[in-house]
């Protein structure tokens, strides 16, 4: 792991650099990965479920996937093991 808490338990989120995620791309994805729906996910960070949809898609271009599992797995094999 690193030395980094795992987003996925609770952690502080993907903190890997390539993928230069922002901290509000951080905290959508995060939501996400705990298992939350984008509604419930905007709920929890005070923001319109359009904003989570949006901030989402951008996650995705930047980790070059297509859907949020993809973008969590890929994320979640960088954070523990530094490699996808």
């Amino acid at each position: 792991m690193r030395g980094k808490p795992c987003p996925l338990c609770g952690g502080t989120g993907f903190l890997d650099p390539r993928y230069k995620l922002t901290g509000a791309e951080q905290r959508a994805i995060r939501e996400v990965a705990r298992g939350y729906t984008q509604k419930e996910a905007a709920f929890h960070l005070g923001i319109k479920p359009k904003t989570i949809k949006d901030t989402l898609i951008h996650v995705y271009r930047k980790v070059g996937v297509n859907s949020t599992q993809e973008a969590i797995y890929v994320l979640w094999l960088r954070e523990h093991f530094g490699e996808t």
